[in-house]
């Protein structure tokens, strides 16, 4: 059976993570502990996970499009957030989680409406996933979502946004109370940005 991996994350003790969806729709996810030399299955519910994350001391993160689901334990058990208050305003689709070992973690997304002006999505957390505030950009960015980030340090983080917004990367400095557009060499063009990385 044909299957295709979605995204896989390594910490620094060699505690791994992979999620992928088989040709027949459904999710699967696998975990590893010896830095990705070998694998294993993983039973949970994960319907459309996406951005997994590992946060180190074997928490293990990833994002559906309307959940959040952690592990603190390598992969053996996990617990799930369901961000119902979202769901009741609108409608939230997450397509990113990253997280720092301080505990500092941010979920990217798209929030949508049944109008069409979906509008980017920012939650932050900073204790390690156990509450949620939702941050706006401040920025007049409609039309589409962000479909990644990167978390430099626990003030600094980089969003990218969909194709729909032109892919526009932005940065901040004070753990999201603003946000300006990060400035890229000119000449390229149109671009689309599938992923990036912040070295520690």
């Amino acid at each position: 059976m044909r299957t295709f991996l979605d995204g896989i994350c390594l910490d620094d003790a060699g505690v791994g993570l992979a999620v992928g969806n088989r040709f027949d729709g459904s999710t699967f996810a696998l975990s590893s502990s010896d830095s990705g030399a070998t694998w294993r299955d993983i039973s949970i519910s994960i319907d459309g996970a996406v951005g997994p994350e590992c946060a180190g001391d074997g928490r293990l993160w990833v994002v559906t499009p309307r959940a959040l689901l952690g592990s603190d334990d390598g992969g053996a058990s996990w617990s799930e957030r369901r961000f119902a208050d979202l769901v009741v305003a609108r409608l939230p689709r997450f397509l990113d989680v990253e997280f720092l070992p301080s505990g500092v973690g941010w979920i990217f997304g798209t929030r949508a409406s049944e109008l069409g002006d979906d509008t980017p999505l920012l939650l932050q957390s900073r204790d390690a996933g156990r509450s949620w505030s939702d941050i706006p950009l401040g920025l007049p960015i409609t039309g589409g979502g962000l479909q990644f980030g990167l978390i430099v340090d626990d003030s600094r983080a980089i969003a990218v946004g969909d194709a729909a917004l032109g892919n526009p990367v932005l940065f901040t400095p004070d753990a999201g109370a603003s946000w300006q557009r990060a400035e890229l060499p000119g000449g390229l063009g149109q671009i689309t940005i599938w992923g990036g990385a912040v070295a520690p």
